[in-house]
């Protein structure tokens, strides 16, 4: 397993649990509660596709 890929299984979990989360919502599945699980579900994809480009390096100068 590369170091890049060993790097980046906890962001891509997080996308894949946050956009699971919201499709959900919009699918009027409900998981929890109503405004919580679409919130949680933007918070989990947004720290994962931040933590997954920072993982990448696109924010070194």
């Amino acid at each position: 397993m590369s170091n890049f890929r060993r790097r980046t299984i906890v962001p891509r979990f997080l996308v894949t649990m946050g956009v699971a989360l919201m499709g959900a919502a919009y699918f009027q599945v409900h998981l929890m509660p109503e405004p919580y699980q679409m919130s949680l579900g933007g918070l989990f994809s947004f720290i994962g596709a931040f933590w997954f480009l920072r993982a990448s390096g696109i924010f070194n100068s």
